[in-house]
């Protein structure tokens, strides 16, 4: 299992990631860890707007980037780990004032960043509210990636593994998945 530290760090370099990709470069970050190493169950952020069933212990984190000329970016974080270092996150960024790309440029992107193979694309759009789930594959494990997009605030939730765990990320993640609610409209 993760240490709390490793847990931490994991979702600090996941958030800054998103950060990176949702506001422009040069913001000051500021991170706040509200809850360390939660047993497993339903959770939701602290701050946040969306409620999920973790199946593994995990960190509530906050992370911010603030920029004087301009609103400021928070991000809502859970993040956690198994013993078998399948790691998984559910993340919540409000994306007020600015313009979203589409989903697909976040996922053409990151997959060409990773050098991976992007595989299981499914997408759906209904009641104001956007899908997109796919697949990362790279050379040593992947990703599955969930993103849904609603009144400029996108929640996503990753699972990454390694190779030799893929089948049981795989059974985790339709779980993990499909218990994402939203608490307010």
């Amino acid at each position: 299992m993760l240490s709390a530290i490793d847990a931490v760090m994991t979702a600090v370099r996941c958030a800054l990631a998103i950060i990176l990709l949702l506001v422009a470069s040069g913001f000051a970050q500021a991170q706040v860890v509200h809850r360390r190493n939660v047993p497993a169950g339903d959770a939701t952020p602290q701050g946040g707007s969306f409620s999920i069933h973790f199946p593994v212990p995990f960190n509530d984190i906050e992370v911010s980037a603030d920029d004087p000329q301009a609103t400021t970016a928070k991000l809502y974080i859970l993040a956690g780990a198994d013993g078998d270092q399948i790691r998984l996150s559910a993340t919540e960024a409000p994306m007020a004032g600015m313009q979203p790309r589409p989903l697909e440029s976040f996922m053409s992107g990151i997959g060409e960043k990773s050098g991976g193979t992007v595989t299981d694309i499914h997408r759906d759009t209904s009641g104001g509210q956007e899908t997109l789930s796919f697949a990362l594959n790279v050379t040593d494990g992947g990703y599955y990636f969930h993103v849904v997009r609603v009144n400029n605030v996108q929640y996503m939730q990753v699972v990454q593994f390694r190779e030799s765990v893929r089948d049981k990320a795989a059974k985790m993640k339709d779980d993990f998945f499909n218990s994402f609610k939203l608490n307010t409209p």
